[in-house]
């Protein structure tokens, strides 16, 4: 899913990056809060950046 996260991210689909993220395991709520925080503000090259298998 890191992958396709980081994919949505790129292409600035921000659908798809919630509904990825409506995916995390209730486990990493604090996760997927922060990053569904990043979508509303606009700030998807966070997610690039901590998506970035590299």
């Amino acid at each position: 899913m890191q992958s396709q996260l980081h994919t949505a991210a790129i292409q600035a689909n921000e659908r798809q990056v919630l509904m990825l993220i409506a995916q995390i395991p209730d486990a990493h709520s604090a996760l997927a809060k922060q990053l569904t925080d990043c979508v509303n503000e606009f700030c998807l090259e966070n997610i690039i950046k901590v998506t970035d298998p590299r």
